[in-house]
């Protein structure tokens, strides 16, 4: 596998695993990929490669980022309202 398709697996795992994804986000992640996430069925490499979910690095890379905009924020009105 070349080393650029490496990168955007990395990439794609590395959004997936930002401590920031809440719910929300969750849901639209599972919109994006069409699918649903359960227990019974952990998030896999193998899974995410069988859900086509490296096609959707863009998508997935924006929520995350969105996500952690969005901590960033409510960390900053929790020391403002303090």
């Amino acid at each position: 596998m070349p080393v650029c398709a490496w990168c955007l697996q990395l990439s794609v795992i590395t959004n997936l695993r930002n401590p920031t994804l809440k719910a929300r986000h969750w849901e639209e992640i599972e919109t994006v990929l069409e699918t649903q996430f359960t227990v019974e069925e952990p998030l896999t490499l193998g899974r995410l490669v069988q859900i086509d979910a490296f096609h959707f690095a863009e998508d997935l890379e924006e929520i995350s980022g969105k996500a952690s905009s969005e901590a960033g924020l409510e960390s900053i009105l929790k020391k403002v309202c303090r």
